[in-house]
């Protein structure tokens, strides 16, 4: 609490970290006051923590992703074939539930929205060999499927992102490459993969781009193996859509998630030794790291950039990290759990509250909203 001067009857405002509460139950919080010639005056009160908010989901899910507005979430459901819709604007009367569950391809992996909010994209990896894996695009003002675009067999889209003027996703696929989709409506090759980058691996994980559309960052998984490239995606380049650097080298490893810094300085990723670390995009260097992730998990950049979430491999544990020295702030229980990790993390743009997938391979799999503040 603040120490200092006050007036009797006149207001302090003070914020009190709900990281320093509990959720088994109320916190009592004392204040003392001394005056002048040392009379001391104390009061309490009782604060609660607001309640995580569970969505009953079932089977096996993947990415969430918000819209620009925070009013929806989307929902990669992807053992029923499927993305979940669920209301997140907290003065609707259907707050916190599902309203719509989409019908989209094969084991839908990968989800990304358009910076106006108006369409989003998802990949479907498909289940067997002879699958035609593809791209879903969902029109995010009446929740059905516009188009769906074929990449053919053994593709295994996962990760996807969009660029900031709307116009280009990046995804990475099984057989070595990331490929550019265009998704710019006016464009006489809207929705067909207008380039491939080659990989020397086979690509599953997660992709980022950076705000000012210069730079993607992926975090990606071969077989057996792990690794970090930045491409260029700048059309303005020289060396537009070509991997430019490799800041983590390739390793034995799982992939892991990727969030970019809002002045498109920093990515966060997973490093050679499966630690959570920063990346400066202009020297390559790595440092900070933090605490052991073992990949294949998420987390996110809150949207002052304070603090990372992260959901804690094969745990229970929701770990707030600060996001300056990668230490951990706190670890928030989340109560009893079967498969005992999230798979998609994402946060309202006002910072108030998270949505994220736990328990991503069970019967009992949900959505858990988690207030921030």
């Amino acid at each position: 609490m603040a120490a200092g001067a006050v007036a009797a009857n006149a207001p302090v405002p003070q914020t009190v970290a709900g990281t320093r509460l509990s959720y088994s139950g109320e916190t009592l919080l004392w204040i003392y006051v001394t005056d002048g010639v040392g009379r001391t005056g104390s009061t309490s009160v009782s604060l609660n923590l607001k309640p995580q908010v569970p969505i009953n989901l079932g089977g096996e899910l993947r990415q969430v992703v918000l819209l620009p507005n925070g009013l929806k979430a989307y929902v990669a459901r992807t053992s029923a074939n499927a993305v979940a819709v669920i209301d997140t604007n907290p003065a609707s009367g259907t707050f916190n539930t599902v309203l719509k569950t989409v019908p989209v391809g094969n084991r839908p992996h990968g989800i990304a929205v358009t910076p106006d909010g108006s369409r989003v994209y998802v990949t479907d990896q498909g289940s067997t060999a002879v699958d035609i894996d593809s791209i879903s695009a969902i029109d995010t003002s009446t929740d059905v499927v516009l188009d769906t675009i074929p990449l053919g067999t053994n593709s295994a889209p996962s990760g996807i992102a969009i660029t900031p003027d709307g116009t280009r996703a990046y995804f990475l696929r099984f057989e070595g490459v990331i490929s550019v989709l265009d998704i710019n409506p006016a464009s006489l090759s809207y929705h067909t993969v207008t380039k491939s980058i080659p990989h020397l691996f086979l690509l599953l994980g997660a992709i980022a781009v950076t705000p000012d559309g210069t730079r993607a960052v992926a975090n990606w998984a071969g077989a057996a193996s792990h690794g970090v490239d930045v491409l260029d995606v700048n059309p303005a380049s020289a060396s537009y859509n070509t991997i430019v650097s490799s800041p983590v080298p390739v390793v034995g490893g799982m992939s892991g998630d990727v969030a970019l810094t809002s002045d498109s300085g920093f990515a966060y990723a997973t490093d050679s030794n499966q630690l959570l670390c920063r990346i400066n995009l202009q020297s390559s260097a790595i440092g900070p790291t933090g605490p052991f992730f073992a990949g294949q998990g998420s987390f996110a950049l809150a949207p002052d950039e304070a603090t990372l979430l992260m959901g804690n491999p094969n745990s229970n544990i929701l770990r707030v990290v600060n996001a300056s020295d990668l230490t951990i702030t706190v670890d928030v229980p989340m109560g009893a759990s079967v498969g005992g990790f999230f798979s998609g993390i994402a946060m309202t743009p006002d910072g108030m509250r998270a949505y994220m997938s736990r328990d991503p391979i069970s019967v009992n799999s949900q959505v858990v909203m988690v207030p921030l503040q």
